[in-house]
């Protein structure tokens, strides 16, 4: 599965952060412009494929880097959101 996908199911299944964040403000790339606040944004920056011991058997995991940005309104409730987001992510 995608790095992407694995991260908004994460966020959608946070249910403090959606207290916060609606399901229709987590968007793939950008935040429109106009949308209620606040709102996240994601992208995938990078993967790492890890190789086994041996070196010549499949992959044994990946490694990827998702950035989050986040909107709001409110520096406070920007930290708030932000302070969620990783709650929702984190050591998952």
């Amino acid at each position: 599965m995608r790095a992407e996908k694995v991260v908004v199911a994460l966020l959608k299944a946070h249910a403090p952060l959606l207290a916060l964040v609606s399901e229709s403000g987590i968007h793939a790339g950008t935040i429109p412009q106009g949308q209620p606040l606040p709102a996240l944004a994601y992208s995938h920056i990078s993967s790492v494929e890890h190789q086994t011991l041996g070196g010549w058997e499949a992959t044994a995991g990946v490694s990827s880097r998702v950035q989050i940005t986040a909107a709001a309104k409110s520096y406070p409730v920007l930290k708030t959101v932000l302070d969620e987001v990783r709650r929702a992510c984190n050591n998952k």
